[in-house]
């Protein structure tokens, strides 16, 4: 599975772009290296987490440009996670894509986009793409 350490999500130097990074947070090993890999190759950096537990810890210490999750996880689902993730000040306004094989679930919290798997890769980007803040770090 392709995986980027937190040094790598983390470091950047003066003047360079800084490239949006993508949590993409699934306990299937298979779906989320397809959808890491698929990422970086478009050019975001990507880190991966295999389950809602472990994807809020990782969220919080690297404050993602946009989470994806998985809905049926162990530990902590994706609903589970949205609502922490809508609770924390420094990640409330984070985007974050839910996807699944089940249909939505009525919830207090609302997701950015909801992909109903299996979905197209290409669907994914587009979202991403939009959701993506263009930023660079001023030199």
């Amino acid at each position: 599975m392709v995986r980027e350490s937190m040094e790598e999500a983390l470091s950047f130097g003066p003047g360079l772009p800084l490239t949006p990074t993508i949590l993409v947070v699934d306990d299937d090993e298979n779906i989320g290296g397809i959808i890491a890999e698929y990422l970086q190759d478009e050019g975001f950096r990507v880190v991966t987490a295999r389950d809602g537990a472990e994807g809020l810890r990782r969220a919080r210490e690297i404050h993602p440009s946009i989470i994806i999750s998985d809905v049926l996880m162990p530990n902590l689902d994706g609903y589970g996670l949205l609502e922490r993730v809508r609770q924390l000040p420094e990640l409330v306004d984070t985007p974050l894509i839910l996807m699944s094989c089940v249909a939505p679930r009525l919830s207090p919290q609302r997701p950015n986009a909801f992909l109903r798997k299996p979905f197209d890769l290409g669907g994914l980007l587009s979202l991403v793409q939009r959701m993506a803040p263009v930023c660079e770090i001023a030199s």
